[in-house]
């Protein structure tokens, strides 16, 4: 599926320490019409998210403090509840439990394709 620039109105908020990561993904995504921010840290998204909710979140599970599983609890707890898809190098079956007991939709193995992603949050996420 390829979209053009533009032809996307949905938010996105991409969580990620990893600055090239964070920086990459974000650029991916706007470059397909998605408006996009991003946080560095869990801290930084829960503030980001309470000041202008996007559509989805992009959340790297191994944040430091508070780590990705946190930062979906609290926002399950807390509200609106954007999609939350969970981000990792490690995809284990463990993970996978670990991201769905948290309040997470999906996971994503990283690197994500990023065709893939863009397909999937075209498909997933409304105008």
């Amino acid at each position: 599926m390829a979209l053009s620039a533009g032809s996307c109105r949905a938010s996105v908020l991409v969580v990620d320490d990893a600055r090239d990561a964070a920086d990459s993904t974000a650029e991916v995504l706007t470059l397909h019409g998605f408006r996009v921010r991003v946080a560095r840290g869990g801290a930084e998204a829960l503030l980001a998210v309470a000041a202008d909710p996007p559509d989805v979140l992009l959340v790297e599970l191994l944040l430091p403090q508070p780590d990705g599983c946190e930062v979906a609890r609290r926002l399950r707890h807390g509200g609106r509840v954007p999609l939350l898809v969970a981000l990792t190098v490690c995809g284990t079956e463990w993970d996978h439990r670990r991201a769905a007991e948290a309040g997470f939709d999906l996971l994503v193995a990283k690197p994500a394709d990023p065709r893939a992603l863009v397909a999937l949050l075209a498909r997933l996420v409304p105008d």
